[in-house]
């Protein structure tokens, strides 16, 4: 048996093409689909840490300041924390909030049943944990919310392109006691 030899031909540039062409597909596809995680905030209160996802999270033009459609995260229920009236909530934000502007808004019950609402100072500090203490000693948190990504708006008025929230439960006193949170702000160099 006699082996002949045939000369290779190159291959054909339109052949070539459609392989890389399909090659790309499923790796650009990777690309898009690979973003970086959004970041989660921790309340803790009560003996208790909570970790939650962004609960609204806005694109951004940076350079136009303008805000995209906003997305809701889906979350079907809100993290939940039990609370008991005068407990204070610890707030803890990563380097990536904490690089921007950030602040807490909140609402509370007094003892006689009235809503009030109230909100830290913007941190721009890269403040990394805030301590919130009632208004008042026998003051319950219902609602903390952690907002940042703030943006000024038409009105001279600021809006959040991102948001954590938390829901309080009350919890009835007990003779258990919570830690006391002596911490002071506590800042990094984010």
């Amino acid at each position: 048996m006699t082996v002949t030899d045939h000369p290779r031909t190159a291959p054909s540039p339109r052949r070539s093409v459609r392989w890389t062409a399909l090659g790309l597909v499923p790796l650009l596809g990777l690309i898009a689909a690979c973003q970086a995680p959004r970041p989660d905030v921790t309340f803790y209160g009560n003996g208790t840490a909570v970790d939650t996802e962004p609960t609204t999270w806005c694109p951004v033009d940076a350079d136009k300041l303008e805000i995209g459609t906003c997305e809701e995260t889906g979350l079907t229920e809100l993290p939940q924390l039990a609370l008991q009236p005068g407990q204070p909530v610890q707030v803890n934000v990563p380097t990536a909030i904490a690089r921007q502007p950030w602040q807490i808004v909140f609402r509370y019950t007094t003892p006689d049943g009235e809503v009030g609402e109230g909100r830290t100072a913007v941190f721009s500090d890269h403040t990394l944990a805030y301590t919130l203490r009632p208004p008042q000693p026998d003051d319950l948190f219902i609602r903390v919310r952690v907002e940042s990504g703030i943006l000024p708006t038409a009105n001279d008025e600021f809006t959040a392109t991102q948001v954590w929230e938390l829901l309080i439960r009350p919890q009835a006193p007990s003779d258990q006691t919570s830690p006391d949170f002596d911490t002071e702000n506590t800042k990094g160099t984010a």
